[in-house]
């Protein structure tokens, strides 16, 4: 039995919980579409508007994923992001 990936997901399976992180500002991200950022694979690069409206380049530096949680607990899904 092999690990699901997000897109073989159905509305009955327990959906992750997705956290996504600059790594070199070492904060926690809030962007939209974050499980298909989540499906994407380390060095998928991204076009996203900063804060300030401004569009800059990042790449997924790392992906981390922690299914050790109860299991009554969503599995955890960390994504590291970095200027690319």
């Amino acid at each position: 039995m092999g690990i699901k990936s997000l897109s073989q997901t159905n509305d009955t399976d327990i959906k992750p919980t997705i956290r996504i992180f600059d790594k070199d500002l070492n904060a926690e991200l809030d962007l939209q579409n974050k499980h298909i950022i989540a499906s994407m694979g380390k060095g998928a690069r991204l076009i996203i508007k900063d804060k300030n409206n401004k569009v800059i380049g990042m790449e997924i530096f790392d992906i981390i994923y922690d299914g050790t949680s109860e299991l009554n607990e969503s599995p955890l899904i960390e994504v590291f992001l970095r200027k690319g």
